[in-house]
């Protein structure tokens, strides 16, 4: 069991960095959304990242958009954030 531990452990690593470079990005686009007049909300855009999701999900897509559809939220909330703060 250690070992497993010891993988999920590193993947944890792996997945705070990838999290926190997509934070990054999120930021970003926030700015660009608010300097062109444009809604948080993307439900198309959304849409798209899920049906991409799905195609590398394989049998665990419900659990996947689960945690998908929370990085929507948590990404939503962080541009809220820029277009309150303007910019």
């Amino acid at each position: 069991m250690n070992e497993y531990r010891k993988k999920i452990d590193e993947i944890d690593v792996r997945i705070a960095e990838l999290l926190s470079e997509r934070i990054q990005l999120t930021r970003h686009i926030g700015k660009e959304k608010l300097k062109n007049f444009e809604e948080i909300y993307a439900p198309d855009r959304e849409c798209d990242v899920l049906k991409n999701v799905a195609l590398h999900s394989g049998s665990n897509i419900s659990y996947i958009s689960e945690i998908y559809k929370k990085i929507f939220e948590v990404s939503r909330r962080i541009q809220e954030e820029i277009f309150r703060d303007k910019g």
